[in-house]
Parts: C-alpha cells; sequence; structure tokens
C-alpha cells in the first residue's frame, strides 16, 4: 500500500510539473524522452534500470496530455550525473513524428 501511495504521488508530480509548462500543438504522436539523473553518491549505477526508476513519470507526462497514451514515448538511454547538492531528474521532451504502419 505504501508503494501504491508513493507511485501515485511520483505520478501526479509529473503530471502537475508538465501542466506548468507550455506545449505546442499537444498531443503529439510520438515524444523522445531524455532522463539526465543527478545522484548525490558516485556509487556504480545499472543504467538499464534508469528508466524503468521512472514508470510514474512516464505515466504522469501522458496525463498531463503530452501524448495521448504512455506507449507513444520513446525513451533515449539515460545519463547520469553527480550533484552532492541537488539530486534530481532533469527531463528533456522532444516532439516526435507519426509512426508510419
Amino acid at each position: 500500500m505504501r508503494k501504491h501511495r508513493i507511485t501515485r504521488a511520483y505520478r501526479a508530480a509529473a503530471r502537475e510539473a508538465m501542466a506548468a509548462v507550455q506545449v505546442e500543438s499537444a498531443p503529439w504522436p510520438t515524444a523522445t524522452v531524455a532522463l539526465t539523473y543527478y545522484f548525490k553518491t558516485n556509487r556504480k549505477r545499472d543504467l538499464d534500470n534508469l528508466n524503468s526508476w521512472f514508470k510514474a513519470g512516464f505515466d504522469g507526462l501522458a496525463d498531463a496530455g503530452i501524448v495521448d497514451d504512455d506507449s507513444a514515448f520513446i525513451p533515449a538511454p539515460p545519463s547520469w550525473e553527480i550533484d552532492k547538492l541537488c539530486p534530481r531528474i532533469e527531463i528533456k521532451i522532444t516532439a516526435g513524428e507519426k509512426p508510419s504502419v
């Protein structure tokens, strides 16, 4: 139950953050999302798992109307940096073209 509350709050935070940003011609057919994680410490990280950490964030971005469905996101390879004073995730979203069938 605790994980559900945290996930729901994370999703809501992503939705509210995007609601504060002007997005032209949304919803987009697809969107590329590049995530940069800023961690406090320089311990070893598994880059394969970083995009999965943002699952609720992708849902929140879709809730905000960037795309119609979170399956329209194309995740770019994540990157990470060290920032001891301000750990965070920076998100860069780029509109994509409608996929050809």
